[in-house]
């Protein structure tokens, strides 16, 4: 009798497989900003009646907060409607 073991995994490789997507667009979004801490250009933003300056690195960090609660959000409900 022969007893059969389950392959060892690894834990990192096994989240990585799941996470890849987010893990690439993270890695991009970091070059993208280190290159704009380097270039001081500042940008104008408008919302709604106000007006802010503020430097292209804080409103990209801005901008990728708020997508990564987004996601958060939008994959804790479907995987509540799933019932995960």
């Amino acid at each position: 009798m022969s007893v059969a073991t389950a392959p060892h995994t690894n834990g990192f490789l096994s989240w990585l497989a799941q996470r890849w997507l987010g893990v690439v667009i993270t890695l991009l979004f970091t070059v993208i900003l280190i290159q704009n801490i380097a270039v001081v250009t500042s940008v104008n933003v408008t919302l709604l009646w106000a007006t802010m300056s503020m430097p292209m690195w804080v409103l990209l960090l801005v901008i990728f907060l708020i997508g990564t609660a987004v996601g958060m959000v939008f994959s804790r409900n479907r995987a509540r409607k799933h019932g995960k």
